[in-house]
């Protein structure tokens, strides 16, 4: 089949890869003039299926509450963008009961831990060129009453599978020195032995042109606009540079996806929630950290990625707003010194390598959204959020699966459009 795929992040790309290895005629869609440059250019870096709770635990509804307006605030929500998400934010409450927060743990994890399995037999099938390692993570808390209120989040996680070892604050620096400095100030944490991390743009590109010199059509710098219907069924893609003829088409855009089947009617409760990033280049840095540390508290985590080091984190509920605030970086800055102290020193005189921001697909359930969307043959793969690099191999393996009808190692039934 001649299928075309809409999004060069890491569902489009991954889909890409899957659809090709079934032999598939395959063009790829990207409005932007590169792949990787939207969610995918400067995340976490992490793949963490320990990071299976949703963010709409329960009481939640007071935190955004009291969030409102507040610029200082890790999770903000701003005023003037409510409309953006009234419908959304209800469903996004109405989800945060105890009893569906606790199905959302079990559905994301069974899907992240998939998707990493999926993960490493990519890896072990295709030569690619980017950093990656595979060191665990580790989840901080410097109040008692913090690291109390999660033990139930860890308790479920730990039902369902995850590996987490509660550490008080010595064995936490044992894992990883770098936090000794801070030791004092910490109430304890856990260590999750599965997670991974590494730079998720190199990862993106070096698949994408793996892809190209094996017969995928990269078209960058086009936009789609809509879709040719024909006969009850998705003919292909509208866009401007001219139309674009297909068996079946995968919307994979992130939260452009919503803007995109609004040609078609669909509602899909896709919204940007914007994140931040700011990231140093250390090589100098002796005893810099090795193992990427979640501060819960604060929203904050810290990755390593080679030489440099990335602080990324908060939430922004704004709308679509691609500026790069010089508050939210100030404010990561002073996260990642709260976490590493000495990272002040080592930052002396030095400006960052990257200042980023971008946009995480959310739904109202903070699980992704997959399967087929008014035709038979128009497929839907987005809705990420803040698990993008964890969950979206398995998902783009999925939807592969669904178009060759193959039956599904995950229950789609989860994750369908139909659950809203």
């Amino acid at each position: 089949m001649k299928i075309v795929i809409v999004g060069g992040g890491l569902a489009g790309i991954q889909t890409a890869y899957y659809l090709l290895e079934d032999g598939h005629q395959v063009t790829l869609v990207e409005r932007r003039n590169a792949v990787a440059l939207e969610t995918s250019f400067a995340n976490g870096g992490l793949i963490t299926p320990s990071h299976a709770a949703p963010w709409n635990s329960p009481g939640i509804l007071n935190t955004l509450l009291k969030s409102m307006g507040r610029k200082d605030a890790s999770i903000y929500v701003k005023p003037s963008a409510l409309g953006t998400y009234i419908g959304w934010g209800r469903q996004f409450i109405r989800n945060s009961t105890r009893k569906r927060y606790n199905r959302t743990i079990a559905r994301n994890f069974a899907l992240a831990r998939y998707s990493q399995q999926c993960f490493q037999r990519l890896l072990e099938q295709t030569p690619l060129e980017f950093f990656h390692e595979k060191r665990g993570s580790m989840m901080v808390y410097t109040t008692r009453a913090g690291f109390e209120e999660a033990s139930e989040r860890f308790d479920e996680l730990k039902r369902q599978g995850v590996e987490a070892q509660i550490c008080s604050s010595g064995e936490l620096v044992e894992r990883e020195p770098a936090l000794a400095s801070t030791a004092s100030h910490l109430a304890g944490g856990v260590f999750f032995k599965e997670d991974e991390h590494g730079d998720a743009r190199s990862f993106t590109q070096s698949l994408a042109a793996y892809l190209s010199q094996n017969g995928v059509e990269m078209r960058t710098g086009v936009r789609v606009d809509g879709f040719i219907r024909s006969n009850g069924k998705i003919a292909g893609v509208t866009t401007d540079q001219g139309d674009i003829g297909a068996d079946a088409v995968v919307i994979g855009a992130g939260h452009w996806s919503a803007d995109i089947l609004k040609r078609l009617d669909v509602d899909l409760p896709v919204r940007p929630v914007k994140g931040s990033s700011l990231t140093f280049s250390l090589p100098s840095w002796q005893g810099a950290p090795k193992i990427p540390v979640v501060d819960d508290e604060l929203h904050v985590a810290v990755t390593p990625l080679q030489d440099s080091i990335r602080i990324v984190g908060t939430a922004e509920f704004c709308g679509y707003d691609p500026e790069v605030k010089p508050a939210r970086m100030a404010m990561l800055l002073r996260a990642g010194i709260a976490i590493y102290p000495q990272l002040e020193k080592e930052i002396s005189g030095i400006r960052p390598e990257l200042e980023w921001s971008g946009h995480r697909p959310m739904t109202p359930d903070c699980m992704p959204v997959l399967g087929h969307v008014g035709h038979d043959n128009l497929y839907l793969n987005t809705g990420h959020g803040y698990l993008g690099w964890t969950t979206a191999t398995g998902t783009s393996k999925a939807i592969a699966d669904m178009i060759a009808g193959r039956k599904s190692d995950l229950n789609m039934e989860h994750y369908g459009l139909a659950r809203f």
